[in-house]
């Protein structure tokens, strides 16, 4: 149980940072990686497809 909550925590932590990470870009390099500024939080927790 407590490995699966770390593990949890680990991946909402990263998960974070890619947002952060991806928030940060301008609307161009987003569109060139294909993700909308809307779609940023479901593209990094589900894929883009």
């Amino acid at each position: 149980m407590f490995r699966f909550l770390t593990s949890e925590i680990q991946n909402f932590r990263a998960q974070r940072k890619s947002i952060n990470l991806l928030r940060g870009m301008s609307d161009h390099a987003l569109a060139d990686i294909g993700v909308s500024r809307g779609d940023i939080s479901r593209a990094v927790r589900h894929g883009r497809g």
